[in-house]
């Protein structure tokens, strides 16, 4: 048996309808999606560019070894990039319908050829550095501050929740879990934050152990005034 590279999109297509169909009543985000989409099409990409016209049990090896080259030799991708995408090159012809029209046995798995990053020698790790990729990259107040701006008004949930995040660093499952009591000022009567006389005083926020990542320790970070008065701008516009 085999699959011919010309149905790949097709099976492609499903497999991506699975993921979505399976996960409905879980947070898989769009960007995940999205990363299992280009990168599977890449491979695609590649097949059709070959020599290849179907992929068999007796050529997958070879055909993601050559892959793994050319993401190598052609795109100069460093090595983790690469085994990243071969990751997901590898999970989509190991889905049950892909693996069952090539022709693999169902107890077999497509192994990829992944790069061994543990052990290269100090010569070959010094000869891949990457400066560009190794610098923090993050964003400076003008770029901040210009996606900020894109947010219209009559989106202010959106421009609270981005602001949120920006301006004290919480995880999204970390916001998503936040309730009015984790943020240390008083309520008034209608709900809304009443912010502090100092305008430039920090407000704590109290992130619960429950809600962290690995669920270990509680931890205390940091508002701004003008971010405390953006949500009392949408609690208004919640309650009006």
């Amino acid at each position: 048996m085999a699959i011919a590279v010309k149905d790949m999109n097709t099976y492609l297509n499903s497999y991506l309808y699975d993921i979505q169909f399976k996960n409905k009543n879980k947070t898989i985000l769009n960007r995940t999606i999205s990363n299992y989409e280009s990168g599977i099409n890449l491979f695609i990409r590649f097949l059709e560019d070959s020599k290849y016209s179907e992929l068999t049990p007796e050529n997958v090896d070879k055909v993601l070894f050559e892959y793994r080259n050319f993401m190598r030799n052609s795109l100069n991708n460093i090595k983790s990039t690469v085994n990243s995408k071969l990751t997901i090159t590898s999970t989509f012809l190991n889905n049950i319908n892909v693996k069952s029209a090539i022709g693999i046995n169902e107890y077999e798995r497509v192994i990829p050829p992944l790069f061994e990053l543990n052990v290269a020698s100090e010569n070959e790790k010094e000869n891949n550095f990457d400066e560009d990729f190794h610098k923090i990259k993050c964003l400076e107040i003008h770029e901040v501050e210009e996606i900020v701006d894109l947010i219209p008004d009559t989106k202010m949930c959106d421009k609270a929740i981005l602001e949120t995040l920006l301006h004290t660093g919480l995880r999204v499952s970390e916001l998503v879990a936040l309730n009015k009591n984790d943020i240390q000022v008083a309520l008034d009567q209608k709900g809304c934050f009443i912010p502090p006389e100092n305008y430039h005083k920090a407000i704590p926020v109290y992130v619960r152990k429950s809600t962290t990542k690995g669920k270990r320790h509680a931890r205390i970070t940091y508002m701004d005034y003008d971010t405390l008065r953006l949500l009392n701008k949408m609690i208004r516009e919640r309650i009006t």
